[in-house]
């Protein structure tokens, strides 16, 4: 009890579960390419913390995510699973979410295990990104798949 009052943990299952709807909308506008919805999940001075840039702002983010996403073949599949998030305060949360995304590039069909790490903020009563971390723990062809977890983690 005294570790739920320390975080503000107690209280806050609202929060989570439209916390939890925002990771999980964001995975569906990605797939969907919905750019309109992805630039909504953000605040307006957020940052992403991408492999390649640093995109500041909704529309530098999805200038930066609409970039990433004519690189794929056709159908990409983002797929988050259970998450952890810590209440700093009412308005301030930290997460990381774990994700599988499956995509295909160049004629080559990939899985990557990846996680997030955000910063969500309540901004005109609703929770979005204040900023997101994008750190891959291992990419992979899919023929490859069958020994990723056995050779040494390639972080990108």
């Amino acid at each position: 009890m005294a570790d739920q009052e320390k975080t503000g943990s107690s209280g806050h299952s609202t929060d989570a579960f439209e916390i939890g709807q925002l990771v999980a909308r964001y995975a569906l506008a990605i797939d969907d390419h919905d750019t309109d919805a992805l630039a909504e999940m953000y605040v307006p001075d957020a940052e992403f913390i991408g492999l390649s840039d640093t995109p500041q702002g909704r529309s530098e983010i999805v200038r930066y995510v609409r970039e990433a996403l004519t690189g794929y073949d056709a159908v990409s599949v983002h797929t988050p699973h259970s998450s952890v998030v810590d209440f700093a305060d009412d308005d301030t949360a930290y997460g990381i979410v774990p994700c599988h995304v499956e995509f295909a590039q160049d004629g080559v069909q990939m899985i990557l295990a990846v996680r997030y790490y955000d910063r969500y903020v309540r901004h005109d009563g609703r929770w979005r990104f204040g900023s997101r971390r994008l750190e891959v723990r291992y990419a992979s062809p899919v023929d490859g798949y069958s020994t990723v977890l056995t050779t040494a983690p390639a972080r990108l």
